[in-house]
């Protein structure tokens, strides 16, 4: 009886002197950051960092409205409290989902800047990283989109759709800090450009940056990244458009299942990878009066659908190869993980190895779904 009345005593205890948090800060006293984007000024090396802020409104019907702030310091950290000074708050960054970082400095290498935002006790490790392929990082922050509060939130959206839109890898902090620590994998960020429209501008999400340690060596198209999405795996919905299988008759498939095997193979001292892409899509448009819905017309569209996708995975393949040599594929942690003494006796070269090695692309295209039972509707003489 004693011990349950003392158990009840220390429950009362702690919820008079446990309750609150402890970090507790008044909205007064904190300007909140949705996302943020990093530049060097070319004169002086200096860093520019633009902060988009959240600007809460009260009242009936609350609204947000975004206030770009920008400062500039020797450090990142310098600019963020030169910009402190001139609001007279400090900057939350608990809730920033967004950093993008400028082409310049993404050539000189962004260990700087990864360092600067994993560091930060208030930086989330789920941030989305993005390379700006307009001419400086802090323009896409200043934007304008109808549907958003602020840019940064378009930005997550974006980001959150990109299993329906496979056509740039997902890349979020914690990720690019594996894999640029990882052996056997290159590190890969997405990239934007400003897209204007007639009533908005705003970042568009498109295609890949190659890295090679920290520094980035060149990019990928959106079709070069969606093949390299196949080849890792990562894809497993989207569209495939098929252009003319047979009298200008065009098709579009909808991605249900996509499953890839990656082997590594040894052959008289030669390393030879095979690729295997199993991909079960349905017919989801056809542009033309063609039935390719029977049997004869599916043969046709899984014929050039095949040979389409074979075709673009071989393209980046040999792309990557001869002109970046930076495994961005995974290769190597491929033959690390199935081949772990064969490994270590290549992995010192592996940059020359995966330049010149074989690769064998196998691609099967199955037709399911509710679509085979639709086919083209004819207009009457």
């Amino acid at each position: 009886m004693l011990k349950r009345a003392l158990f009840y005593v220390l429950i009362l205890l702690n919820i008079f002197f446990l309750s609150g948090c402890w970090n507790y800060r008044e909205l007064n006293d904190i300007d909140i950051a949705a996302g943020a984007a990093v530049d060097k000024n070319k004169d002086n090396n200096n860093y520019m960092v633009t902060v988009e802020i959240i600007n809460a409104k009260g009242g009936k019907d609350g609204s947000i409205t975004p206030d770009i702030m920008n400062m500039e310091g020797i450090t990142i950290f310098d600019a963020i409290r030169n910009m402190i000074m001139r609001i007279g708050r400090r900057i939350y960054w608990g809730h920033s989902r967004v950093f993008i970082i400028s082409q310049d400095i993404a050539r000189e290498g962004v260990i700087d800047v990864i360092d600067f935002i994993n560091r930060d006790a208030e930086a989330r490790a789920d941030t989305y990283l993005l390379i700006s392929q307009e001419e400086t990082a802090g323009e896409l922050l200043k934007g304008k989109d109808k549907v958003h509060d602020t840019i940064s939130f378009h930005i997550v959206d974006t980001m959150k759709s990109q299993k329906s839109i496979p056509s740039y890898a997902v890349v979020e902090l914690w990720q690019f800090i594996k894999d640029l620590s990882a052996e056997g994998i290159s590190a890969t960020i997405p990239t934007a450009i400003m897209a204007k429209d007639k009533d908005s501008i705003t970042p568009q999400v498109t295609g890949t940056a190659v890295f090679k340690k920290d520094k980035m060596i060149g990019w990928l198209d959106d079709t070069e990244s969606r093949s390299m999405l196949f080849i890792k795996g990562k894809i497993n919905s989207g569209l495939i458009i098929i252009p003319n299988i047979m009298e200008n008759t065009n098709a579009t498939l909808e991605l249900s299942k996509v499953t890839t095997k990656v082997t590594p193979v040894i052959k008289e001292g030669n390393l030879t990878m095979n690729i295997k892409v199993v991909i079960d899509a349905g017919i989801a448009e056809v542009q033309g009066d063609t039935d390719i819905i029977s049997k004869d017309g599916r043969k046709k569209v899984i014929e050039v659908a095949e040979k389409t996708v074979k075709s673009q995975l071989e393209s980046v393949i040999k792309k990557v190869q001869s002109q970046y040599k930076s495994d961005v594929f995974g290769f190597g942690s491929t033959v690390q993980r199935k081949m772990p003494n064969e490994w270590k006796a290549i992995k010192d070269d592996w940059g020359n190895i995966f330049a010149d090695m074989d690769t064998n692309v196998s691609v099967k295209v199955e037709i399911k779904g509710s679509a085979l039972a639709s086919k083209p509707i004819k207009v009457g003489d």
